[in-house]
């Protein structure tokens, strides 16, 4: 019986095959010598077809048909994209589009490859923030994103030699122009991978790469969105593009080489990480902050949610103000969580190397507390931490637990004068290493041509040749 069964099942299998074969056959040898060698006699049921997918009218002009290996090949010219209203709103000169078999048998026109030559497309935000696109309004209330949406259901998009204008009235900016823009793009249903390069206005930049890996399948829902973003720009003038975008401090000057990468999940921001080397930078931080001069400014910077939480890091970060103060290369992070429930907030900060001496000059620049400010142009502090780490739970200055580790060498600061009237003594070339918790510590000193200065006990430093001491203690 079963022997019976299994040879019934394998020839309906081989029959069943074997009709599909032909099927296709018949299909292939319709398309090849009825259908596509007569196409243009279906022009209009292929753009009523495209037409009612996309959700937009289509019109096609002219449209003839050949083979891209066994899949059917179109070449169209003329495509008309029209609006809601009717009216013609966006033209392609020249398509070319491979279809995709598996969709055809399903009775939807999608495309195994769609190319698109030397388009002219033209974007506009109004003083409303209406977006058009060719004439398209593509952020509609309540409506759908017809034809952009049909756009991200085909296998693969390649657009050569475009031209893309961007109007924006509602920052009254000046026209953009992209020149020679080159596209590709890969659908996978929800997934979206593409490289964008183009030229702009060459006192704007040199030519640029934009490259994306997302997640979606309606663009009139972005919170639906999520992945990364790559920008690449070897040469670049930032504070031009204050005209169409929003920077986060008030730049009015900087030149040179930018690589960002952003990572994105609905309309937040889970990620950032910049690589810069810039020249010339003029920059205010804040408003009511002076303004910042550098000659150079390197390394990499990022920004990383936790969720909840943030953590800052910087890479052999650097820079050099025109007056000759230097900082770097350093690395370090910073990790703040906040407060959840009954569990308190949490800090950790690691650095490998810092320089204490631009931290007084910096004090004007940096949007640090009026209190911290004072008492570093009090200070004046010099010399250099090492392999520093600390770690604290609860809000400053009621802290829980906190614990601190690091290196020091030639440490030099001015006496301090506390708010009870005592005074710290001042020191020059203190060098040693300190671990310290809200238990106790350690701390060890070995210093050579150590000052010390007592104020109100001495009326010259206290010098030592050598001084070494381990000092412990514990609550």
């Amino acid at each position: 019986m079963l022997i019976t069964t299994a040879r019934w099942l394998h020839r309906f299998f081989v029959s069943a095959l074997i009709l599909s074969g032909l099927v296709f056959a018949g299909i292939v040898l319709g398309l090849r010598y009825w259908l596509l060698p007569n196409i243009a006699d279906y022009r209009e049921i292929i753009a009523s077809s495209i037409s009612q997918a996309a959700g937009q009218r289509v019109t096609i002009g002219m449209i003839n048909g050949g083979w891209d290996g066994l899949r059917p090949h179109l070449n169209m010219r003329e495509v008309d994209v029209y609006d809601v209203a009717g009216n013609p709103a966006l033209r392609l000169e020249h398509i070319e589009g491979t279809l995709a078999w598996w969709n055809l048998a399903w009775g939807e026109i999608r495309l195994h490859s769609l190319e698109i030559d030397r388009p002219n497309l033209a974007l506009r935000r109004t003083a409303r923030g209406e977006i058009f696109v060719g004439g398209v309004w593509v952020n509609q209330p309540g409506s759908e994103s017809g034809f952009a949406d049909w756009l991200l259901r085909q296998h693969r998009i390649i657009v050569r030699k475009a031209t893309l204008t961007w109007q924006d009235e509602l920052r009254q900016a000046p026209l953009l122009e992209l020149d020679q823009l080159d596209l590709r793009l890969e659908n996978r249903g929800k997934r979206h991978r593409f490289g964008l390069h183009a030229v702009p206005p060459p006192s704007l930049a040199l030519p640029f790469d934009l490259r994306g890996d997302l997640k979606g399948n309606d663009l009139g829902d972005i919170s639906g969105w999520s992945g990364t973003l790559y920008a690449r720009l070897d040469y670049t003038d930032i504070s031009q593009w204050r005209s169409w975008m929003d920077l986060p401090f008030q730049l009015e000057r900087g030149k040179g080489g930018v690589r960002v990468w952003l990572g994105l999940d609905g309309r937040k921001l889970k990620g950032l990480t910049a690589d810069v080397q810039l020249k010339n930078v003029v920059a205010r931080l804040r408003p009511d902050l002076q303004q910042l001069d550098m000659a150079v400014l390197g390394g990499r910077l990022s920004l990383a949610d936790l969720a909840p939480g943030q953590l800052f890091q910087g890479s052999e970060f650097s820079f050099l103000l025109q007056d000759g103060t230097a900082f770097g290369p350093s690395r370090a992070s910073l990790k703040l969580v906040p407060a959840r429930g009954k569990k308190p907030a949490q800090g950790e900060l690691k650095v490998d190397r810092l320089e204490l001496a631009p931290l007084a000059v910096l004090a004007d620049y940096l949007p640090v507390n009026g209190e911290m400010r004072a008492a570093l142009r009090q200070v004046q502090p010099k010399g250099a931490l090492y392999d520093l780490s600390a770690s604290w739970n609860g809000s400053w200055p009621e802290l829980q637990r906190y614990e601190v580790k690091g290196k020091f060498t030639n440490l030099a600061a001015g006496s301090y004068a506390l708010d009870s009237g005592a005074q710290l003594p001042g020191f020059v070339n203190l060098s040693g290493h300190l671990d310290f918790s809200e238990k106790g510590g350690a701390l060890n000193l070995n210093s050579r041509k150590l000052s010390l200065i007592f104020p109100k006990m001495f009326d010259h430093a206290l010098d030592l040749d050598i001084l070494t001491a381990q000092l412990g203690w514990s609550k």
